[in-house]
């Protein structure tokens, strides 16, 4: 009702709406974005149903870089093995 002071938002309600699964999927691609705050706003917004689940599915990307990062490194300590050689 009061969005109409606001041509930003409106605009963004706009583009959510034509095009929901392209813009949430970049965003989710953000590790920069925190999830819940990024729930909130779009929760506020008259993105698909449809479109945001799907566009969920670019969280997958960062998990599985998580778990690859994770099982790499083992602990801590494998980390200062890579300090002596000669990579550069």
């Amino acid at each position: 009702k009061n969005l109409q002071n606001y041509p930003k938002i409106l605009a963004l309600n706009t583009v959510l709406q034509k095009r929901g699964f392209k813009i949430v999927a970049l965003l989710r691609l953000s590790p920069m974005l925190p999830y819940n705050f990024f729930n909130y706003i779009m929760s506020a917004t008259k993105v698909k149903t449809a479109d945001f689940l799907m566009g969920c599915v670019g969280m997958v990307t960062n998990n599985v870089f998580y778990v690859w990062v994770g099982l790499n490194l083992k602990d801590l300590s494998s980390v200062d093995e890579y300090k002596d050689s000669t990579l550069y």
